[in-house]
Formats: C-alpha cells, sequence, structure tokens
C-alpha cells in the first residue's frame, strides 16, 4: 500500500455515527483509510485527525474566501481538517514519480543508479 497521496484524494464521506444519531463527515482515502472527522455539536462544527481523541474547533478561514465561509461552521471545520492532514501525513509530488520514501524506509538512495546511466 502506499502512504503517498495528494490533497485532492481526500474525500469527505458522510455517515450516522449511530443509526439515528448525528452525521459525520469523515476524510477518506480510495483504499478506505480514515485520515479524520468533522462533527456538529451543540451548535457548532469541530474536527479531529483520525489518531486524536481531542475535538478542535475550527481555525480562523483567512483570505478572499474567508467572506463566503462561516467561521464555524461546517465548512471552515472541513479546513481546518484539511490543513491539519497536510501538515500530518507526507504528500505525494505528482511531478516526481520517485517516493521519496523509499530511501527513508530502505536505507536504499532512488536516485543511486541513474548517475551510472548516463
Amino acid at each position: 500500500m502506499n502512504d503517498r497521496f495528494v490533497i485532492d484524494d481526500v474525500e469527505m464521506r458522510r455517515s450516522a455515527t449511530w443509526p439515528g444519531g448525528p452525521h459525520v463527515l469523515s476524510a477518506e482515502l480510495p483504499d478506505g483509510r480514515i485520515l479524520g472527522h468533522v462533527i456538529p455539536q451543540e451548535g457548532e462544527w469541530l474536527w479531529r485527525l483520525a489518531d486524536e481523541t481531542e475535538w478542535h474547533a475550527p481555525r480562523p478561514v483567512e483570505g478572499n474566501v474567508a467572506r463566503f465561509i462561516d467561521q464555524g461552521g461546517r465548512e471552515a471545520a472541513i479546513l481546518s481538517l484539511l490543513e491539519a492532514i497536510e501538515t500530518r501525513y507526507p504528500m505525494a509530488d505528482p511531478e516526481d514519480p520517485v517516493d521519496v520514501l523509499d530511501e527513508s524506509l530502505t536505507g536504499t538512495d532512488p536516485y543511486a543508479g541513474l548517475a551510472t546511466m548516463y
């Protein structure tokens, strides 16, 4: 399984926490891995990464998009979660086909053979 992905691979999926219960949005990769969640609670939206136990209020949204976003709402919580995912997990570089994790995990240099080929 490849541990590298781009943020565009993350899909927000909606499900109920229990039958008839509140809905949760889960940030999920195509392979089924869950990276985090967004939930409504007492009139506000909270987010957390999948491996955390503490829920967080959305961070203030900045820039031009801020005027279109409810700062305590669902979209702000999703943006905060996606930002945390980008910070926590290694992102793949779609421009570089070599997985840089190969070197750190195997101790081999993925570029080593290229110098002798030319």
